[in-house]
């Protein structure tokens, strides 16, 4: 069984930025542009799609990328990765979402090593310090708090209850070992999942632990429309 392999979970219809995973950056899909930033630490064969959209199916596979066909609906991305898993032979599932076109090398590679050397741990995330005092009002921006040893112990949108030192942005990219993730699908939404939409909440208050991998780099994901502009300019193209 190999170690580890990545799963993109996509879906074309999004309540914030409608298709946002067809928008072009220099003249490629968003999602596909994603995948070239994960082949950077992975084989391609290790890189899969996990898709119920025929239009993304079609302009994966012009890509040459792997795609696993899914149902059309799901709870969230991490359903419809634990569909798509289940006849990959990998040991650990690395997620990372297609409205990610900032992730790098340098926080791919380290997910990887930490994974390997931690077999213990069934699941990671990775969260950076919350650097902006507004992103606090800023329910595109998902938060998180940790314990002392680093687990994530909520996750939230709207903040009230903690101080802004305390808080960490929590990051679309995240980790499970196979049988942990599989098991997932035996947990339900609950409440304050199906309300503040993340999917974070179904491990964190189910009272399994979620490991934070801190990180330095705060990077941009795409949310709406503003933030693919501000994306483009980040990355100096068209």
């Amino acid at each position: 069984m190999a170690n580890i392999c990545c799963v993109i979970p996509a879906r074309l219809n999004s309540s914030r930025f409608d298709r946002k995973l067809l928008k072009k950056i220099n003249d490629v899909p968003l999602l596909e542009f994603v995948r070239r930033k994960v082949m950077q630490s992975f084989l391609s064969e290790d890189i899969f799609i996990a898709t119920g959209d025929k239009e993304i199916e079609k302009i994966n596979n012009k890509y040459g990328g792997n795609t696993i066909k899914s149902k059309k609906k799901h709870k969230d991305g991490t359903s419809r990765v634990i569909e798509a898993i289940k006849n990959l032979n990998y040991k650990n599932v690395l997620i990372v979402q297609g409205d990610e076109p900032l992730v790098s090398k340098k926080i791919l590679n380290k997910f990887k090593k930490t994974i390997i050397n931690n077999p213990k741990i069934k699941s990671f995330n990775y969260v950076t310090k919350l650097k902006k005092k507004k992103d606090i009002y800023d329910e595109n921006v998902v938060k998180c708090v940790l314990s002392k040893d680093n687990n994530i112990v909520d996750a939230f949108r709207k903040n009230n209850t903690y101080q802004f030192k305390d808080i960490y942005k929590l990051q679309g990219i995240f980790s499970f070992n196979r049988k942990f993730l599989l098991n997932l699908k035996n947990l339900k939404q609950n409440k304050r999942q199906k309300i503040e939409k993340i999917e974070q909440l179904r491990i964190i208050l189910s009272k399994n632990k979620l490991k934070a991998i801190i990180g330095d780099e705060d990077y941009q994901s795409v949310n709406t429309l503003d933030d693919f502009i501000l994306v483009k300019k980040i990355l100096n193209c068209k």
